[in-house]
């Protein structure tokens, strides 16, 4: 006789060899051994899962082999929230330590997650468009904050970069001997990105992530801000501003020793290959000694598809000339000038 009203069973179990396989992305997960420790009472359920010799294959992961591997990842469990103790994870060219929370998680999840270490830039790399040239050396501390709920995602991002560990479009000569530090702020909204700061500093001595970096401490050298819209499907800027407050200097493209410091105030709309710029940029001592010319002082308008260059001084061998021209950004398809002025100083 009598009843049972205050049970509160305890389990323990161990599951060995796991495996799944998900049709649609074709993801491959085993685990080698589950072990579930766990309480349980009439309103609430408390525990802790342990995994053992984790690994993830599948073609999403950009790395030689697809693999995600980790040799122990830990949770903590109740009804409201799954705790995930530090786990290291090795994706081949990114090792990393992931930690966090998922509150919510039966109803409407919303996640807090830290992820830190190293990747490689290789891995940078193969998430850029192949049309865009970029080069890079080396492997990158990263930091990252995500903060996850419904469709909306939140990240901050922070990147130390030096000499021998890198990924730039651009040669930035004012970046030799310095780290630097990338921080990334924004908003990923289904297909609608909301970079709400891109900025890099010089960060002096800085060579870790593990402690929170004073921004306000450091100099800022250049900064961007805007949307990329219908990321999937059609990516497009709107409102991207590119700014340069101070000289930068840097190597330019295509050739075998130019040099020129720059300051920009740029905004770019459009499609992301091919995109419309308003804005100027402002050059001084530009110099290209294999071709014998230097120009002291350059201003370049931007205005959608019309540029207007001034150069003042500049000089190529014993010629001293200034420059005006009106040009459009087709002139590579036309090869038509609208306009040039050229003066004998």
């Amino acid at each position: 006789k009598g009843k049972l009203d205050k049970i509160s069973p305890d389990i323990k179990a161990t599951v060995q060899n796991f495996s799944a396989y998900e049709n649609i992305h074709k993801i491959k997960l085993s685990v080698k051994e589950i072990i579930v420790n766990a309480k349980t009472t009439k309103e609430k359920y408390t525990g802790i899962i342990k995994l053992n010799d984790v690994i993830c294959n599948t073609k999403a992961v950009p790395n030689k082999s697809n693999t995600i591997k980790a040799n122990n990842i830990t949770a903590k469990i109740d009804n409201q929230i799954i705790e995930l103790a530090p786990s290291k994870i090795d994706a081949g060219d990114a090792k990393l330590t992931i930690f966090g929370t998922i509150k919510n998680y039966i109803q409407s999840p919303e996640a807090n997650i830290t992820a830190q270490g190293t990747v490689d830039t290789n891995l940078i790399a193969s998430f850029i468009p192949q049309d865009l040239k970029w080069s890079n050396k080396g492997y990158l501390p990263i930091k990252a904050l995500i903060k996850a709920k419904n469709n909306n995602i939140k990240l901050n991002v922070k990147l130390l970069a030096n000499n021998n560990n890198y990924i730039t479009p651009i040669q930035v000569k004012s970046f030799s001997n310095q780290t630097t530090l990338t921080n990334i702020d924004a908003d990923i909204n289904d297909e609608n990105i909301t970079i709400t700061d891109v900025s890099m500093y010089y960060a002096g001595k800085t060579n870790s992530l593990l402690k929170d970096i004073d921004k306000t401490k450091l100099k800022k050298a250049l900064s961007a801000h805007g949307k990329i819209i219908n990321v999937k499907t059609n990516p497009t800027l709107d409102k991207l501003t590119i700014q340069i407050p101070e000289t930068l200097m840097l190597k330019i493209p295509q050739t075998k020793d130019g040099i020129t410091e720059i300051t920009a105030n740029i905004i770019a709309n459009g499609n992301i290959y091919k995109p419309i710029l308003n804005g100027k940029l402002h050059m001084i001592n530009t110099r290209v000694p294999s071709l014998f010319i230097n120009a002291e002082n350059a201003i370049v308008s931007l205005n959608n598809d019309k540029i207007n260059a001034q150069i003042n001084n500049l000089k190529i061998k014993d010629m001293n000339l200034s420059v005006e021209s009106n040009i459009r950004t087709d002139i590579i398809k036309t090869n038509k000038i609208d306009y040039v002025k050229i003066s004998s100083n």
